[in-house]
Order: structure tokens, then C-alpha cells, then sequence
């Protein structure tokens, strides 16, 4: 199976929610809004995170640039 930039830098964990893309807010917006966010947003994206810390359930709130490399 084929990995993703994210998972491959470990920059996002399973469980991991994404916030917004871009400063635009995901809340309340379909998935297929986000993949188009993320396939438009030219070679930067920032995104923020909210990441579930086990045990406790509470949330880590981080912000992350990812800068796509164009293969030659």
C-alpha cells in the first residue's frame, strides 16, 4: 500500500483531526472539501491540527507547514 506525504514524515498520527487548510475552516464541511482544498493549494498548505492525547482524551492544538516537493 502506497503511504502518504503525511504519514511518511510523520507529521500527522491516525486519530489526528485536521482543523483547517489554509486558514479555512473544515468545521461543518464535507470531506470532499477538504480533498479539494488540499489538491488546490499549490505547493504549500498549512494546516492545523488538534491531536487526541491517550489517556487523558484531552486535545494538542499545532499548526504545520508542508511544503510538496514536485519530483524530477
Amino acid at each position: 500500500m502506497c503511504s502518504g506525504l503525511a504519514e511518511k514524515t510523520g507529521a500527522l498520527h491516525v486519530g489526528d483531526r485536521i482543523l483547517a487548510i489554509n486558514s479555512e475552516s473544515l468545521e461543518h464541511r464535507p470531506l470532499s472539501d477538504a480533498i479539494r482544498l488540499l489538491q488546490t493549494s499549490g505547493d504549500r498548505v498549512q494546516l492545523k491540527i488538534a491531536r487526541n492525547i491517550k489517556p487523558t482524551g484531552m486535545y494538542t492544538y499545532s499548526s504545520m507547514l508542508i511544503i510538496k516537493l514536485v519530483a524530477s
